[in-house]
């Protein structure tokens, strides 16, 4: 378990209020305190890969050596630890690098095209879970500016190698065999540079975390509110991401809807209703949560929100023309 109560009782280390965000932070920095006295070495080599350049270091394809990388992807069954091969750089964020986990099944990445990898990999269902380890393709992105815990092999001593069930012959015999593919990191770059379009089109609000904005783009963020604070209608803007621009636009129709053109009108409208019936978290999967709802027994303060929320979603769907039965 990766649960921080049970990791924080299984260390002796008092338990206060848990789950509220302070008593979290002090059972964390216990647990650090924990580890950095136990294994003051360890504690030392994994402070050193906040550093990118060290990280790089260790996950450079042009290496062609393997690692092991330490991720709960792996599963609790191997210790979440795998022995991994760098292939490339991601090929749209520089500081990603995808690596392959070289107990999985390279034959399928070998044999697949990149269009059959992206279905194998970003669109799974229940029953591959019951895919034996060995028998899945395992291909991860690693963030060279998370502190990524990697290492390089000879880190396990036999002993360990025995006890996390790694084949040494297994890992080699994969690692050449990949090494030889000329296209698997052209292939890698295919899939993941289109992974994002493949499976869902781009919200500036759902992509907020994708990475930081410019110095430029921070000036203008504050020139616009510097302007608006001294009584203008709107201010224009000159910004270089993307999501500022559709944030900037969406912005303009709830302070000042007076001064959209028409086009902008249409083109706010047509988002509005995309949101409202895109494929999860629509707005018909809420009418059906709430009519449910209502068919249970309530107290009347909660009747009382529940139907205003249904005479809301009525509302939103009669103004954007979007119809539950169609």
């Amino acid at each position: 378990t990766f649960a921080l109560g049970n990791l924080a009782e299984a260390n002796n280390i008092a338990i206060d209020n848990a789950h509220d965000a302070l008593a979290d932070v002090n059972m964390t920095l216990a647990l650090a305190r924990k580890v950095k006295a136990a294994q003051p070495k360890l504690w030392s080599y994994a402070y050193t890969l906040r550093q990118q350049k060290t990280a790089r270091s260790l996950l450079d394809p042009s290496a062609q050596q393997p690692v092991l990388h330490v991720s709960s992807k792996y599963g609790n069954a191997r210790y979440c630890l795998a022995p991994v091969l760098p292939v490339t750089q991601h090929p749209d964020m520089p500081n990603r690098i995808i690596v392959v986990d070289l107990g999985s099944n390279i034959d399928l990445l070998l044999s697949s095209s990149s269009d059959e990898l992206a279905r194998v990999l970003f669109e799974r269902t229940e029953t591959d879970e019951t895919v034996a380890p060995e028998e899945r393709l395992n291909i991860s992105v690693v963030a060279l500016n998370q502190a990524p815990m990697v290492a390089i092999l000879k880190t396990l001593l036999p002993e360990n190698i025995i006890r996390l069930n790694i084949d040494s012959n297994v890992v080699e015999h994969n690692s050449r065999k990949l090494l030889r593919a000329d296209d698997v990191g052209q292939k890698l770059r295919a899939v993941f540079g289109n992974r994002d379009r493949m499976v869902k089109p781009f919200i500036a609000e759902e992509a907020l975390y994708d990475g930081f904005i410019s110095d430029h783009d921070q000036m203008e963020c504050a020139n616009f509110w510097k302007e608006m604070k001294v009584g203008k209608s709107w201010v224009s803007t000159r910004f270089d991401d993307q999501r500022l621009r559709d944030l900037h636009a969406r912005l303009k129709t709830k302070i000042a809807p007076r001064e959209l053109t028409k086009s902008e009108e249409k083109e706010y409208q047509r988002f509005v209703r995309e949101q409202l019936v895109r494929s999860e978290r629509n707005l018909f999967e809420m009418q059906k949560t709430v009519t449910d709802l209502l068919q249970q027994e309530l107290s009347p303060e909660d009747t009382i929100v529940l139907q205003e929320l249904q005479n809301h979603l009525q509302q939103t769907s009669a103004l954007y023309g979007v119809d539950s039965t169609n």
